[in-house]
């Protein structure tokens, strides 16, 4: 699915995740995800007979992937909420506001040394 790109897209996305959190299904599906990542804990804590490094790592990797499936609903709602990279401007070129900042800040690098 792509990824949601006008306003419209993003409140119906932030909609959905936020009706699947509240949902009884994946209400279940989180508690038997909270259980799987209590059973690899204590699993990775006991320890097993014979036990390599390629196994503790295989069980991290299973506790990380259990994680991250389990609150990807929520993370999705707080990136889409609060954006990460600000929008592209149409305009490549540097507006006066733009230069003055720059120049600015060039001046006042030169003061402090």
């Amino acid at each position: 699915m792509k990824e949601p790109e006008t306003e419209k897209e993003v409140n119906e996305a932030i909609s959905d995740y936020t009706n699947l959190l509240n949902n009884n299904g994946w209400k279940r599906v989180v508690a038997q995800l909270d259980a799987n990542i209590e059973f690899l804990r204590r699993q990775l804590e006991g320890g097993v007979e014979n036990e390599k490094m390629t196994d503790v790592q295989r069980i991290r990797d299973k506790i990380s992937l259990s994680i991250e499936m389990r609150d990807t609903p929520q993370n999705m709602i707080t990136k889409l909420e609060s954006p990460e990279t600000e929008p592209a401007r149409p305009d490549p070129y540097d507006t006066e506001e733009d230069v003055k900042k720059r120049k600015g800040e060039a001046v006042d690098k030169e003061a402090e040394e």
